[in-house]
């Protein structure tokens, strides 16, 4: 059988369509109807339609995999087939344009109604229209059984005219969608391939004499503070009305038109000023929401990108559109839901990747107030492993769809003052089109710059753009005497000039990413460098059930052949929602009022650096604490962009103290605020006093005790103050993260990343496979001494122990030793752990410390570093300070289990049981990081780090209601972000070092317990 031949067709959306305009609420058309509901379906293997199948139903919008039959408990079947996740390589095989026979085809229909007013309107020269927000991948549609035109362009916006077609009464549409055609090799933008009609569908009405299209731009002149409102309306009447404020203009269609508002306020993402204008003639009244900003690049001897007079600052993220339940499909209740989240912690920006979003999603962008890059639905990845041969973006054959997509994007969204760039695509190489895709842009709108990561030479974009750019890489860019990483030094030269930014960085795929805070450093000290955009918002995974264990399934899960794995799992919030640890350490990177302090006596001295865009500093009240004491308020009120250095003085300051400066949004008000609560804290900076590592021996009066207080069986100690333990040994394994799985990105290892402009050893082993190799994942005990004596009440026992593997003849020494008695007046165990690596060890270590299995407690408290958890390249968020916890809120749960919930700089730590508690003291030790101020870590497990390593799923780690993993570290190594970026950088990560562990430990009664 052969296929339809507009599978195959390369081409832009054909047949009797509305040429691309601006989006309008459908609702304000006249004898709207929305189509979302209820279909008939019917679902064929391939493109050929078998009128003898059945007809089922479907809820539209949706991909039809998720319409699949649900067992009893409700988990899908996935009856309908199932998703496919691949991230660069295409499911098929790459030989454009032909797609393979197998292809999925969803035939849709139902009725709609047209009243003998709708046609009286059509016939007066009016418009029936059916729109379409968004359909995967290719869609032929007709009415009445005539084919009217065939979509093509997943997230674009098509609006087929059917006047010709309908009649008065019941007319019948059919949608009949194809998962793969041509078009999916332009498609190939990192997530789930997932077929169907997934956006709002509506019939209205275009009426003689409405509004066809409005474009408007807000203009603001930040020397003279002018704003201007420039229009064009095309309408078949030639004047109309526009209202802005209390003044009314009459204007000319057809043409560009400006108006000066007066005492208008310009629009950022700290002050999202809109200004409701309404446009009316005899036929048609809309309102559209305007907002006043100037972007203006500069290149040169001092590129840099200026909005509203001042340096355009991207804290972003890039957002995919997912559900964990509808792929793709809108909910309004999550997007408001993820762009709260997203400004309560102090993200600014958004990268619409890959493709326009949803249009409900610019709108509220403009309320919340966020700058946007919005970008074409465009990316052909997978022709890299092709070396580019037969490209799209170089073939003249699809110049018409490049095109099409670009002017489809541009014109539906084009009165967003959120959106500062249009971007070409991604990863789809450079060639002919996007030259061309650019040059039609520039003409619509010339008053937005052009973005494409993938204009290596700045052929065509208006910023150098990158994607997981090297910080040394950045310092090279944006110093004068900065080094040459490219080979030709020309072009080298010409890329200089332009702003730099950033449009993915912080590849946030499980515990990570590391160094955001050096990345954000540099937008503070280099005028050319911009920020950029944390990859990714959301993990993708998709909700799905192994027997009755629900998980979030991610590549493979699905019965793929080819696909990219867990590489889709990868934001800073998980698919449920729940905010990663990497998100609380995004905010405080991000922090827009950014303090820093000493304490002298007496006095602060804090240094404001105000980052907002356009609001002072004032809008935020900083609260000063001492320990637990509440002193008063650090005035402050820096203009936008400047610093100021601040003396506050209180006889309660001391250099000896923990000083919290809590900076929390007051009531003054700002525009666009209703995510916001009072009082929601802003940002946290913290002085404490500097810890001593070197202390003199003191010495202890230490006598018997008077009831026993541990238990030694055979040559192990196997109870301590009445607290069974279990499986004493040394942990120089961590559950691999991903970036320490990944070999994706260059070794810092093996290669300094100084003499390497940050790109370290290429195709170099992953830090995980190095620590395989060296066997430090197989460690055994070989030799043991002890030495034990005297009794339960009062003694000493020790054991030295060599412990390695079979893969290398490294070893590690170890010595323990247990003290006990009562030592000034109180019943205590001591251990003190001296690990003593041998010289053969060479690289990284995952970590350094101490295991314990002992029975899980009912809650833990701890002073040290927190709440949350932190690593040497990641300890932004946490503060010094006393903070409790269930035993599971110490885990996150990854969807691929790994290393997570390490606390660094515990003082001390209290286990709580039913009648009593064990409290641990440690005792900071020069031979401990600095970063955990000489203390050492400590996490708590339900699964050991073994058994986490082994598990690619949450649901296969059984639950553990017993005995539970304490670890104490001396140190571990960083997290980096080599997934997608540079590796741990040399001074966070851990290396083969002798170090020592000291903690004393004690029982409590049940009373003196503190509480979560």
């Amino acid at each position: 059988m052969t296929k339809p031949a507009y599978i195959e067709e390369v081409s832009a959306a054909t047949g009797s369509l509305i040429p691309a305009r601006t989006w309008r609420p459908a609702i304000e058309y006249r004898h709207h109807i929305s189509l979302n509901g209820q279909w008939q379906f019917r679902l064929h293997p391939t493109a050929q339609i078998d009128d003898s199948s059945p007809w089922e139903t479907i809820e539209l919008p949706c991909h039809w995999v998720f319409s699949s039959q649900r067992d009893e408990h409700g988990r899908l079947l996935w009856t309908r087939g199932k998703p496919i996740y691949t991230n660069r390589h295409y499911p098929f095989a790459l030989n454009p344009p032909h797609i393979p026979q197998d292809n999925p085809t969803g035939e849709h229909r139902r009725t709609f109604v047209v009243t003998a007013q709708a046609l009286a309107d059509i016939a007066a020269g009016g418009r029936a229209i059916i729109r379409f927000l968004g359909v995967e991948s290719v869609a032929q549609v007709l009415i009445n059984d005539v084919e009217l035109a065939v979509l093509r362009g997943s997230r674009l916006m098509h609006e087929v005219d059917i006047s010709k077609a309908v009649h008065e009464g019941t007319n019948t549409i059919s949608v009949i969608v194809s998962q793969w055609s041509a078009m999916s090799y332009v498609e190939d933008q990192d997530q789930w391939w997932l077929a169907g009609i997934f956006r709002d569908v509506d019939f209205y009405v275009d009426c003689a004499g409405s509004f066809r299209d409005v474009r408007l731009h807000g203009d603001y002149d930040p020397e003279t503070n002018t704003a201007t409102l420039h229009i064009r309306v095309e309408s078949d009447e030639a004047a109309y009305t526009c209202r802005i404020g209390n003044h009314e203009h009459v204007l000319r269609a057809g043409r560009w038109e400006s108006v000066v508002v007066e005492s208008g306020l310009p629009w950022s993402p700290d002050a999202p000023h809109l200004y409701p204008l309404t446009l009316t003639n005899s036929a048609d009244t809309r309102t559209i929401r305007v907002g006043f900003r100037r972007i203006e690049v500069f290149h040169g001897d001092r590129p840099r990108i200026l909005l509203n007079g001042k340096k355009l600052e991207l804290r972003g993220v890039n957002r995919h559109e997912t559900h964990p339940d509808k792929g793709r499909a809108f909910d309004p209740d999550q997007l408001r839901r993820d762009l709260t989240m997203m400004k309560r912690h102090n993200i600014n920006a958004i990268r619409t990747a890959h493709y326009p979003h949803d249009p409900r999603f610019y709108d509220l962008a403009d309320e919340f107030g966020f700058w946007v890059v919005c970008e074409v639905d465009l990316e052909t990845h997978g022709f890299v492993f092709g070396d580019w041969v037969d490209n799209p973006t170089d073939s003249p054959q699809w110049r018409a769809v490049y095109e099409d997509r670009a002017m489809r994007t541009i014109a539906r969204d084009y009165n967003h003052p959120s959106i500062i760039f249009w971007s070409l695509g991604n990863e789809s190489g450079y060639g002919e089109n996007m030259a061309r895709s650019a040059a039609l842009i520039r003409r619509e709108d010339p008053s937005r710059p052009i973005h494409y990561e993938g204009d290596y030479d700045g052929r065509i974009s208006d910023v150098h753009s990158r994607m997981y750019l090297p910080i040394e890489q950045i310092h090279a860019i944006c110093s004068p005497d900065g080094d040459v990483p490219l080979s030709d030094v020309a072009t080298w030269g010409h890329i200089r000039q332009f702003p730099l930014l950033n449009c993915e960085y912080g590849h946030a795929m499980g515990n990570g990413p590391g160094a955001l805070v050096d990345y954000d450093e540099c937008i503070d000290r280099y005028e050319q460098y911009h920020g950029g955009f944390v990859w990714e918002w959301r993990d993708h995974g998709l909700r799905t059930w192994d027997e009755a264990e629900e998980y979030f399934g991610y590549g493979g899960d699905f019965g793929e052949r080819t696909h990219d794995s867990n590489f889709v799992i990868d934001g800073l919030v998980r698919s449920d929602g729940v905010p990663s640890p990497a998100l609380a350490e995004l905010k405080a990177v991000y922090t827009p009022v950014k303090l820093t302090a000493r304490a002298e006596p007496g006095r602060l001295i804090v240094d404001v650096h105000n980052r907002f865009h356009a609001q002072r500093s004032r809008i935020v009240t900083t609260h000063v604490y001492v320990d637990q004491t509440y002193l008063g308020v650090v005035d402050h009120d820096v203009a936008p962009g400047e610093r100021e250095t601040i003396l506050w003085e209180n006889n309660a300051i001391s250099p000896e103290s923990v000083i919290n400066l809590v900076s929390r949004r007051n009531s003054i008000p700002i525009p666009g605020n209703s995510w916001e609560e009072e009082g929601w804290e802003v940002s946290r900076t913290q002085i404490r006093p500097t810890v001593s590592p070197l202390r003199y021996p003191r010495t202890e009066a230490v006598e018997r005790a008077t009831q026993p207080l541990v238990q030694i069986e055979g040559e192990q100690l196997i109870r301590a103050l009445g607290l069974p333990i279990d499986d004493i040994r040394p942990s120089l394994w961590r559950a691999p993260t991903d970036n320490d799985e990944s070999r994706g990105f260059g070794s810092f290892s093996l290669a300094s990343p100084a003499k390497t402009l940050g790109a370290g050893l290429e195709g170099a082993p992953s830090s995980a496979d190095l620590w395989r190799e060296a066997g430090l994942d197989k460690m055994v005990c070989h030799e043991w001494h002890t030495e034990f004596s005297g009794d339960e009440y009062f003694g000493e026992y020790i054991r030295d122990e060599v412990w390695s593997s079979d893969q290398s003849p490294a070893r590690i020494n170890l010595t323990w030793r247990w003290s006990w008695g009562m030592f000034d007046d109180e019943d205590r165990v001591r251990l003190a752990v001296d690990v003593m690596p041998s010289a053969a060890w060479k690289g990284s270590w995952p970590r350094t410390g101490i295991h314990f299995a002992i029975p899980r407690p009912h809650n833990v408290s701890w002073v040290g570093y927190g709440p949350g958890e932190a690593y040497s390249d990641s300890r932004q968020a946490v503060t010094l300070g006393r903070f409790a916890a269930h035993p599971r809120d110490l885990e996150f749960e990854y969807s691929v289990p790994q290393e997570n919930g390490t606390r660094i700089g515990m003082r001390e730590l209290t286990l709580a049981y039913d009648s009593f508690g064990i409290n641990i003291q440690a005792q900071p030790h020069i031979s401990l990081p600095e970063y955990s101020d000489h203390y050492p870590s400590f996490s708590f497990h339900e699964h050991d780090e073994f058994e986490l390593t082994k598990a690619r799923h949450p649901y296969e780690l059984a639950q553990n209601d017993g005995f539970w993993h304490l670890y104490i570290d001396g140190g571990q190594h960083g997290l980096g972000s080599r997934t997608c970026g540079p590796d741990v950088y040399p001074p966070h990560a851990w290396t083969p070092r002798a170090i020592s562990i000291a903690v004393t430990m004690k029982r409590m009664p049940n009373g003196s317990l503190p509480t979560i």
